[in-house]
C-alpha cells in the first residue's frame, strides 16, 4: 500500500486555468515581498533611493503588490470550487485553502501595513 498515490490530476480547463492562476497570485506575493524588503535594505545603505530617486522602484513595487492583491480572488475562487467538487480529496481541498490563507496573510500584511498607497512620503 502506497501512502502517497501519484497520477496525473483529472482537472477540467477552467480548473487547470485556476489552479495556475493561484500560483502566479502566489508568486506575485512573493515578488512584492522580497522586493520590498529588498529595496528597503538597499536603502540602508543608499539614502537616496528615500529621495524623489527612489520613488519610481518604490511604485513598481506596490503596483506588483496591487496586482497580487486583486489575485487574491483568484485564490478565493479556486477555493470555493475545490471545496464544491466532489472529485478533489481533501489534501487539494486543504492545499486550496492553506494557498488562500497565504494570499489573504500577505493582503492583510500590506493593507494593514499601509503599503499599497501611492505617496511618496517617508
Amino acid at each position: 500500500m502506497q501512502l502517497f498515490e501519484q497520477g496525473k490530476l483529472d482537472l477540467t480547463p477552467g480548473e487547470r486555468l485556476l489552479r495556475l492562476g493561484v500560483r502566479v497570485v502566489f508568486l506575485l506575493d512573493l515578488i512584492f515581498i522580497a522586493s520590498l524588503l529588498g529595496l528597503l535594505t538597499y536603502g540602508l545603505s543608499h539614502l537616496e533611493v528615500f529621495s524623489s530617486q527612489g520613488t519610481k522602484w518604490f511604485y513598481l513595487v506596490q503596483i506588483v503588490g496591487v496586482i497580487g492583491a486583486i489575485g487574491t480572488l483568484v485564490a478565493l475562487l479556486n477555493a470555493l470550487f475545490s471545496w464544491k467538487s466532489k472529485r478533489k480529496r481533501i489534501w487539494g481541498k486543504l492545499g486550496a485553502t492553506i494557498m488562500l490563507l497565504a494570499c489573504l496573510g500577505v493582503l492583510w500584511f500590506s493593507l494593514a501595513g499601509k503599503l499599497l498607497h501611492f505617496t511618496s512620503a517617508y
